[in-house]
């Protein structure tokens, strides 16, 4: 059968064998044996396509849940990889034999499955990491869950490093960690060379170890091994945390320029009343400290060096011109073969009430009148219990006048009479009168106590200024 169509038409009835040559519109072919040249427009194809060539097919090697699926380099075959998975909390897990990462829309995971160090690394020669934020980046430790951890300390946007709250360094300074001694005692597992500010002392501390326990930093400028490192005073000395009696260069308060400071004895013992007292003379008889009859202060007696030079010898120095004490200055005398002390608080200083000059030299009293003997000034002396002793107000000498001057007297001390520093008929700690003709100021401990003169016994008189150093 031969059907010949020439335009547009419908044939119906055709099951089989139907050649064309061209292009054909159907609704549909049912049966076999339909054979086309050309192109097939249709609304479906209906059968199963076994027989259908030129198609190819792609294969995925070891398909499982949640893998990602990556190029081979072989047409047609894809690799489900096993170490590269997606989690259903929608992070991008990246495993190895170490351990995995867990990359999330805000934070990367990094978990060892052995070893006890997880890298990020920038390993190429000259290469920077970059880490940067808004605010501030925060460093935590101790992990007790994925995103629950300490903090221990953080950079903020200023540039600030920071430490639980305290600041550790900023641009042109570095922090310390502030605890007092109590808490800086109590620390556990302290490693040598720890520093921290002790705000019981207000100084540094370090640790030395074990066997050596903390020490205090001191200032190299001011701690009195030299002239050019001279303190200004025991006081000052004992204010930086140095705490042991001895010799140190001091400059009185900036009375000396440093290379002209002169050597000390500071008694820093805490049981003197707390510590950080100057020395300012030595002597075991108030009639031979120095030629004629002096005030005590006045005179430069003998070249002291050693602590022995000091403690246990006739020495002085000239402090007119010097440092000017004040209200509330203190000074204190000590015997050297007991050790027992009186302190003295000045309430007036006469040589500034009297305007004196150099400081240091008269002889008239707080109200203006004239003694005849050294009189420097009027306060209050207390016991080494701390007990105010009655009537003994007066800081004065027995010196320049009367039988004081005739017998060399160069004594000064505290006492309870006002004209000049007695110890016969009133009580005196100190050079002092003893009631004879030409007697001088012998050595006198309370009323009508004298102590022995010329020998190993030395009477000192120490100072120590209120306030600011």
């Amino acid at each position: 059968m031969s059907v010949q169509i020439k335009g547009v038409g419908t044939i119906g009835g055709i099951d089989q064998g139907l050649n064309t040559v061209g292009v054909i519109t159907a609704t549909s072919f049912v049966g076999t044996g339909v054979s086309v040249v050309g192109v097939i427009t249709a609304t479906s194809f209906v059968g199963s396509g076994a027989n259908l060539t030129g198609i190819s097919g792609v294969s995925i090697a070891n398909q499982s849940d949640n893998r990602l699926i990556s190029c081979t380099g072989t047409t047609d075959a894809l690799n489900a990889e096993q170490y590269l998975t997606y989690s259903s909390q929608s992070s991008l897990n990246l495993t190895d034999g170490n351990g995995t990462s867990y990359l999330g829309g805000n934070y990367l995971n990094l978990k060892r499955s052995s070893g006890n160090a997880n890298y990020i690394n920038a390993p190429l020669a000259n290469a920077e990491l970059l880490i940067s934020a808004d605010e501030s980046i925060i460093f935590k430790t101790v992990h007790t869950a994925d995103f629950n951890s300490t903090e221990r300390f953080r950079i903020t946007s200023a540039g600030v490093f920071q430490s639980t709250g305290s600041t550790l360094m900023k641009q042109h300074s570095v922090g310390v960690g502030t605890t007092n001694s109590a808490g800086r005692n109590a620390g556990v597992s302290t490693s040598t060379g720890e520093l921290i500010f002790n705000t019981s002392t207000n100084n540094l501390n370090y640790y030395r170890g074990n066997a050596l326990g903390w020490a205090t930093v001191k200032v190299q400028t001011n701690d009195g091994s030299s002239q050019n490192f001279a303190a200004r005073s025991a006081k000052a000395l004992l204010d930086d945390g140095i705490t042991a009696n001895g010799v140190y260069w001091l400059n009185m308060h900036g009375a000396y320029t440093q290379a002209n400071s002169k050597r000390h004895y500071c008694l820093m013992d805490s049981s003197y009343d707390g510590g950080g007292w100057t020395m300012l003379y030595s002597m075991n008889h108030g009639n031979n400290f120095a030629s004629g009859s002096n005030y005590s202060f006045n005179v430069n007696v003998g070249s002291p060096v050693t602590i022995s030079d000091f403690t246990a010898g006739n020495w002085g120095y000239d402090r007119r011109n010097t440092f000017i004490p004040a209200a509330n200055d203190q000074f204190l005398i000590r015997r050297s073969d007991n050790n027992d002390w009186k302190r003295f608080v000045v309430s007036v200083w006469s040589p500034t009430y009297n305007s004196v000059s150099d400081g240091w030299t008269t002889t008239n009293k707080t109200d203006g009148n004239n003694t005849g003997h050294p009189y420097w000034a009027l306060g209050q002396m207390y016991d080494s219990s701390g007990s105010a002793v009655s009537g003994h107000i007066h800081f004065n000498g027995c010196a320049i006048g009367g039988n004081c001057n005739s017998g060399g007297g160069d004594g000064s001390g505290f006492g309870n009479y006002s004209q000049w520093l007695d110890g016969g008929s009133n009580s005196a700690y100190g050079g002092a009168y003893n009631s004879q003709s030409n007697g001088g100021s012998p050595l006198y401990w309370g009323q009508g106590n004298t102590l022995s003169q010329g020998g190993s016994l030395y009477v000192q008189m120490f100072y120590r200024k209120a306030g600011t150093q």
